[in-house]
């Protein structure tokens, strides 16, 4: 029961350890999967950059602008 002040205050420290908690599990989480997924990534990149797949047709690209 929150009847008390000092009450009040230890609910509100716990729900921020649990909040903060779960934050950093989730923080983790990303990271460890942003770690397996950016190197896949480039890996992909760098191969289609070595096979040439970019340059396998030569039909020319119009409608980029950088500026769009």
């Amino acid at each position: 029961m929150l009847g008390t002040f000092g009450a009040v205050l230890s609910f509100a420290i716990k729900l921020e350890e649990q909040a903060n908690d779960t934050y950093s599990r989730q923080q983790r989480r990303l990271a460890s999967s942003m770690e397996r997924v950016l190197p896949e990534t480039w890996q992909t990149l760098e191969l289609a950059r070595r096979e040439g797949i970019a340059e396998m047709s030569r039909e020319p690209i119009t409608g980029l602008d950088k500026q769009n």
